[in-house]
């Protein structure tokens, strides 16, 4: 994937990142809806079932990187996953951004701080595509200087995509 002359790997883990952010935002969006009923609201919001940006964003992320090794890992085992695997692995990916909500003001360098790199890391590679160094830096990259995913990790705390951004560098200059 890093020695394709056309593939731009920090553009190919932004478009990811995004698809997985929307991913989540809906299904929170499903589970508020949820909640809301359960507390008796009768009024349905059907916003929450609309997939059409995602879909948007899949087609996209296809047409610039669906040459790519990533791509092509990454399609190869998310079209395995049922729903209820697509489930957890959501709900795996958000309680990291949780847990490193909960250290926000810790030292990047910290040992909690820099085992939930690790966990992070282990997360993208075991479910969508090998997570290199590289890959994993350029991620950080992306967390501060695009705004999109700045805002995603920050719903789950003020300052949770700088803790994650400045956890990854010193992970990956430590390593």
């Amino acid at each position: 994937m890093l020695n394709h002359p056309q593939f731009n790997y920090e553009e190919g883990l932004a478009a990811h990142y995004e698809l997985l952010s929307r991913k989540r935002d809906r299904l929170n969006g499903l589970l508020s809806l949820l909640e809301q009923l359960m507390k008796g609201e009768k009024q349905m919001n059907f916003d929450a079932f609309d997939e059409q940006e995602i879909n948007q964003f899949k087609e996209e992320a296809k047409t610039r990187w669906g040459h790519t090794h990533a791509y092509q890992e990454s399609e190869q085992k998310t079209s395995q996953y049922t729903k209820a695997d697509q489930t957890e692995i959501n709900r795996q990916g958000q309680a990291i951004f949780q847990a490193f909500a909960k250290l926000v003001g810790n030292d990047p360098a910290c040992e909690e701080v820099q085992q939930l790199v690790e966990k992070w890391q282990n997360h993208i590679s075991k479910y969508y595509y090998q997570c290199t160094m590289a890959i994993l830096s350029g991620l950080g990259d992306m967390y501060l200087a695009d705004e999109r995913f700045k805002h995603s990790l920050d719903q789950y705390g003020e300052g949770t995509a700088q803790l994650m951004a400045d956890g990854i560098q010193y992970y990956c200059q430590a390593k």
